[in-house]
């Protein structure tokens, strides 16, 4: 009987590298680069609501991502947007008042076991209390329970100057909410919805505060609107060593998609033209170029297809890391 070869094993794909191709596996592509690199000059995908491929019903437009969490680490995506609410005794996670079927709980116990695959590899969770998804008012103590009790020294504290080698294993946590007895990883003090209005400041577990730059205009006029955000701070921040999170996400009247179709391609064409890094890059269906989903018009859902280039720009992200010197 013929074996089937899994399916991890052909994901394998050529990145373009200056004058040379290198053969990268996106589920441990980290792996392949030095310890000393830091990691606030590394280019990392990022998914922006990254649980939202379990919307349905009447929230379905709602939904930002194609893939679940397995499915985008297998596509190389390392930095998972979450927004959890307190149901009780478990953090289920939301959009708004949009439930993903996923749970906090859930999430973390999926990077935890792929860390322990591929060590070589870290994660960056950043998430906030969604309030609207809340069915009970003890976040708080939730939140500081999850955390304290993931898997030994799997967290990080949070220092601009971590380098890749000190991260490898690790999730590290940036919370948008305090929590009880926090924080594992840092805390975000300050975020800016606009580059131009300067660094937003990450607060680690000793009080010492950090810059983090910030673009998360999620709801813009248009496309060129956008499209100027996520360039300006892209050109702005690629050679500066400092964290920064850029997301190309936004809202539009009809949903997610419509704002995906109109610059996540760009967005990954520049990025191959570019020097320097990309930092942490957030985006709607991380991972997919073809999406098939729900919009809103007219206050009425309808399906259609869209060309997000999701998979597009999350291989652009990650190939900047293998581009040669110059």
């Amino acid at each position: 009987m013929r074996r089937r070869v899994p399916v991890i094993l052909t994901m394998f794909f050529c990145m373009a590298c200056g004058s040379r191709d290198v053969a990268v596996d996106p589920s441990e592509w980290m792996t392949a680069l030095p310890d000393d690199t830091p990691a606030c000059l590394m280019s990392i995908p990022g998914a922006h609501d990254a649980c939202t491929a379990g919307v349905d019903g009447e929230y379905e437009w709602f939904r930002t991502q194609a893939l679940d969490i397995q499915g985008m680490w297998d596509a190389g995506v390392r930095s998972f947007d979450l927004r959890p609410a307190a149901n009780d005794s478990v953090m289920g996670i939301y959009h708004i008042l949009a439930y993903t079927h996923t749970t906090f709980e859930e999430v973390t116990g999926i990077l935890a076991e792929n860390l322990r695959k591929h060590p070589g590899e870290f994660t960056v969770v950043i998430f906030r209390h969604e309030k609207e998804g809340d069915t009970s008012d003890n976040w708080a103590e939730l939140m500081g329970e999850r955390l304290h009790g993931l898997p030994q020294g799997i967290g990080m504290d949070f220092r601009n100057d971590l380098t890749l080698g000190e991260l490898r294993g690790h999730i590290l946590f940036l919370a948008r909410t305090e929590y009880e007895n926090g924080p594992v990883g840092g805390y975000v003090t300050v975020w800016h919805d606009v580059y131009a209005e300067g660094p937003g400041e990450v607060t680690d577990a000793y009080g010492n505060s950090y810059p983090l730059y910030v673009q998360d205009y999620y709801a813009p006029q248009g496309r060129e609107d956008k499209l100027k955000e996520v360039l300006e701070m892209l050109d702005g921040t690629a050679c500066e060593p400092v964290w920064t999170v850029n997301h190309t996400s936004a809202y539009l009247p009809s949903g997610y998609a419509e704002n995906s179709m109109n610059v996540n391609s760009d967005v990954a064409d520049h990025i191959l033209r570019m020097e320097g890094k990309t930092g942490i890059l957030v985006m709607d269906f991380a991972g997919v170029d073809l999406f098939h989903g729900a919009f809103l018009r007219d206050g009425v859902l309808d399906m259609a297809d869209w060309n997000v280039a999701g998979k597009k720009l999350t291989d652009a992200v990650i190939a900047q890391n293998f581009k040669k010197k110059q």
